[in-house]
Parts: C-alpha cells; sequence; structure tokens
C-alpha cells in the first residue's frame, strides 16, 4: 500500500467534481512514483507556459509541485491532458507525462525552481 499523500490547492478547486478527482488523482499518483509526501496543485487545465520569459501555447495540461517535505526534494511537474479535459495524453520518448523539472530546496527560501536559461529562482510556496 503506498503512503498517504497531502494535496494542496494553490488554484481555485474547480466546481466540477470530476475534475477535482482527476487532478487529485494525477497529482497523487505522480508523488507516490517519485516517492513525495506533498502535491501541490498550482493551475487548473490551461494552455500556456513561460519559455525564456515569454509565454507560449501548450498542449493543454495541469500544473503543480511533488515534494518530500522530510528529505527537501521534490519536482514542479506539467501533466497534458486531451482536448476534452478529462482524459490523461499518453507518454512518448519525445512528451514525458508527467513531465519533471527538479525543484532544489534552499535554506531560508524554502523550494525554489530555476530558470535553465536566465538562472532566475521561481520560489515555490508548499504551505
Amino acid at each position: 500500500m503506498s503512503a498517504a499523500v497531502k494535496i494542496i490547492w494553490k488554484c481555485t478547486k474547480p466546481n466540477n467534481q470530476n475534475l477535482v478527482q482527476l487532478y487529485e488523482r494525477l497529482m497523487t499518483q505522480a508523488a507516490q512514483a517519485q516517492g513525495m509526501d506533498t502535491a501541490v496543485i498550482r493551475h487548473g487545465i490551461h494552455n500556456t507556459t513561460r519559455i525564456g520569459g515569454k509565454y507560449v501555447k501548450t498542449v493543454p495540461h495541469i500544473t503543480g509541485d511533488i515534494v518530500n517535505t522530510k528529505k527537501n526534494v521534490g519536482f514542479a511537474l506539467h501533466y497534458n491532458i486531451d482536448a476534452t479535459g478529462l482524459a490523461v495524453l499518453p507518454a512518448t520518448s519525445a512528451a514525458p507525462n508527467p513531465e519533471l523539472w527538479a525543484l532544489q530546496h534552499k535554506h531560508g527560501k524554502g523550494f525554489v525552481l530555476i530558470d535553465s536559461e536566465s538562472g532566475k529562482e521561481d520560489v515555490r510556496d508548499i504551505d
């Protein structure tokens, strides 16, 4: 049996309970697969992401973080969703699903995502 995962919502929870269940199930699965104890849902389904400081269109996805609060390790992630908004796109070698980026834990800041191009740190509010 897998350990329980704490779910934290940092965006407005959808009124549609099917979406709530989908988001929480996906984030819990990702957290358990990586040995994490906490999943943070940051954004519901949207189709933009920031690359090089500019927003660009992408595949619809949910955005979140999965972290192990005891070991201070974690990942930011995108979970790609199909056009209906109710099903997960299959993973491929070109498009892993979920797509993960390592978070770093820095004393005094907590978890941060570091932009590989600019080096800018995005502090992730986990609590």
